[in-house]
């Protein structure tokens, strides 16, 4: 009982640490180990284990917590046809003569609201504008929006990721504006998260954009940040 309660203690203040050091989750790919070579010039070596080893299983509870809570984040999506296909083709045909072979991505921008710089706790809006001209095999299209966020410290390594239908049933092309929106838990390690969104035509990958969401602890009253370093 005691091991227990001297486990969960450690892990917690292992993980408000964890939360104040700039705490990479590129750690989760680490083979986190025990340092008790240092115990070897311990006048109490088992003991100096033991305390190594309760250290080591704090982490890597930190660790998981700090994973968990990003997977289960919600994101939600909403999408609105602001113009129909047939006006964006008129628009395409007056500039190249005729359409695509088949249906193409001819505009497509996403950014982030209120800004790059944003806390745990508050929510966050990503926002999307995509035009999708038909093309001339008269073929429907359904046009989809990915989001993939990724590791503030390994930027090839997604962390969150979700498909979301923008044509909805009638998969048409046309004008469609967007918005991803989700609030970041609390307790999500610190750092500069890179955020790609990317335009699907019948699950093809087309246009991407990307954005940099750089979380921080605190906020200042003057519009400055508070970002703890990492060690």
């Amino acid at each position: 009982m005691k091991l227990k309660k001297s486990l969960a203690v450690i892990a917690t203040v292992c993980l408000a640490s964890t939360l104040t050091t700039g705490f990479g989750l590129k750690d989760l790919a680490k083979e986190i180990k025990p340092d008790t070579d240092k115990c070897e010039k311990s006048s109490n070596k088992s003991d100096c284990k033991r305390k190594e080893n309760l250290k080591t299983a704090a982490k890597v509870a930190a660790v998981g917590i700090a994973a968990k809570i990003i997977y289960d984040m919600v994101i939600d999506y909403r999408s609105k046809k602001v113009e129909d296909e047939d006006k964006v083709a008129e628009a395409y045909k007056s500039k190249f003569k005729n359409l695509p072979a088949t249906a193409e991505v001819v505009a497509y921008e996403s950014n982030l609201r209120p800004g790059q710089v944003v806390k745990p706790g508050e929510p966050v809006l990503l926002v999307s504008r995509v035009q999708v001209v038909p093309g001339k095999d008269g073929a429907a299209v359904l046009v989809q929006e990915k989001i993939s966020i990724f590791d503030n410290e390994d930027p090839n390594k997604v962390i969150k990721s979700l498909v979301k239908n923008v044509s909805g049933a009638s998969q048409k092309g046309g004008t469609y504006e967007n918005e991803f929106s989700f609030t970041l838990p609390v307790g999500m390690p610190q750092g500069v998260y890179p955020i790609q969104t990317a335009v699907l035509l019948n699950e093809k990958e087309t246009s991407t954009e990307k954005n940099e969401m750089q979380v921080v602890l605190q906020v200042m009253q003057d519009g400055r940040y508070l970002i703890a370093l990492a060690n």
